[in-house]
């Protein structure tokens, strides 16, 4: 009977309405959720993986950013050395999400920074690469070829740190986290931890 049919699809509804009730948070990922647009929950700590609940699919929906360790690793671009020597010069920078704490207000929790700065991965890795162009070429514009000669590579540096390379490397991903013309970091403007950058 029809009555039959009815209440079978009401309840198969009913049953795939309360599955999009539960959230996993894998410890691999943040987990923004969203009411109406309006971000009503953070998940951005390690202590935080597992089962959650939210409300029903369409009125409460999940965004899910991957928390580990990012490596960009953009085309070499070419650049004058300050002795207007032309060189071809690549680096790689390992990146993350920051983490969050439960004692900052949930709107200024990096993930959620991060989402609304970017939205993706994808968007933050071009534009991070196009930040990584202009400081690698500002900064190369500043040393001698024969300074940048001294090693093959910043993994090549003395054991003392202290490499041509090796200060190149620091100060990019110095300037990269924070230019000398802005006031914040790029963790308190959008959630991106810079951990390393390397020269090949």
């Amino acid at each position: 009977p029809r009555w039959r049919i009815g209440r079978w699809l009401v309840g198969v509804t009913a049953l795939l309405l309360l599955l999009t009730t539960v959230v996993f948070v894998d410890e691999t990922e943040f987990v923004l959720v969203e009411r109406f647009g309006k971000i009503v929950a953070v998940y951005d700590q390690s202590s935080q993986s597992g089962l959650h609940f939210k409300g029903p699919w369409p009125i409460e929906t999940v965004r899910r950013f991957d928390r580990r360790l990012q490596l960009l690793s953009p085309a070499g671009r070419e650049a004058f050395t300050r002795d207007r020597k032309n060189v071809t010069v690549e680096a790689y920078v390992a990146w993350r999400i920051s983490e969050g704490s439960t004692e900052t207000k949930l709107l200024d929790r990096p993930a959620v920074r991060f989402f609304r700065s970017f939205g993706s991965i994808d968007v933050a890795e071009a534009r991070l690469a196009s930040r990584l162009q202009s400081v690698l070429t500002e900064q190369v514009g500043r040393a001698e070829l024969t300074e940048l000669l001294i090693a093959a590579d910043s993994e090549a540096a003395p054991k003392d740190g202290n490499g041509p390379l090796e200060k190149l490397s620091n100060d990019i991903r110095d300037e990269l986290s924070r230019r000398t013309d802005e006031s914040d970091t790029l963790r308190d403007r959008v959630g991106i931890e810079i951990v390393d950058v390397r020269i090949r």
